[in-house]
């Protein structure tokens, strides 16, 4: 079961005899469902930086497999005419 701040929250404890404080008890609740709260949304923050970085990073991807296409067709038309030139010269 995943644990939510809610779930903190709606926590009840039995009271026995020399049981724990409840005042103290739910205080440390609201600061864990606090801190919760806190970690669940720097959680989702990191979540949506690491796609829009794996976006970012498929664009470059893509780039190089267009540079490294574009310089193979550059090569192959330079070699074209360097076999025309020889073919001429001959």
């Amino acid at each position: 079961m995943k644990i939510t701040p809610l779930n903190i929250q709606q926590k009840k404890f039995r009271v026995r005899l020399r049981g724990f404080d409840v005042r103290e008890v739910d205080g440390y609740l609201e600061q864990i469902v606090d801190e919760l709260k806190i970690l669940i949304r720097e959680n989702e923050n990191q979540k949506q930086e690491i796609q829009r970085l794996n976006r970012e990073l498929q664009g470059y991807r893509d780039r190089e497999i267009a540079f490294k296409d574009a310089m193979v067709n550059a090569q192959k038309g330079l070699d074209d005419m360097r076999a025309n030139v020889k073919k001429e010269a001959n």
